[in-house]
């Protein structure tokens, strides 16, 4: 296996976290935002559930390190806040609906902060919107782009 090949993700949360993944990849979501057949594209929302009336603070991490490709800090954008990070290779990240940006650099590491789970753009109620590019594909078509002997890991330590 070519090491060039492995891109070694890590969750985008903080060890010990608990999420729910409340809308998942593909047709069946339910979700027109996660659908292919209505945008293109495949995303997966990871909710916090609240205690009493306090919105959960979730540090939103980097999956692995890379360049930075776009900050939007207009909580108007259909996505709100966000961030894109290449990461060689084809791979490409996208992180939405944060608040509490800081200053991220251009090159991030993993587990780089770049924000905080929130509800800013098109989001109802707090989220982490993430989606995973290869080739700047995020849909179905990604299998078939994908060479045979790519692996991606989520790795949580």
């Amino acid at each position: 296996m070519d090491e060039k090949n492995i891109l070694r993700l890590k969750l985008p949360w903080l060890w010990g976290t608990d999420l729910l993944c409340t809308a998942g990849y593909g047709p069946d979501s339910g979700s027109p935002y996660h659908d292919d057949k209505h945008n293109a594209f495949y995303a997966l929302d990871f909710d916090k559930p609240w205690r009493g009336n306090m919105m959960p603070v979730v540090p939103i991490l980097a999956v692995e390190k890379g360049n930075i490709v776009t900050i939007e800090t207009n909580p108007e954008h259909p996505f709100g806040c966000h961030v894109v990070i290449n990461h060689g290779g084809g791979y490409k990240s996208l992180y939405a609906h944060l608040m509490g940006m800081p200053d991220i650099p251009d090159l991030v590491r993993q587990g780089q902060l770049l924000g905080y789970m929130g509800e800013t753009g098109h989001a109802q109620g707090p989220h982490l919107h993430f989606q995973l590019f290869f080739r700047n594909l995020c849909r179905e078509k990604i299998k078939r782009a994908m060479p045979a002997r790519v692996h991606i890991l989520g790795v949580v330590t």
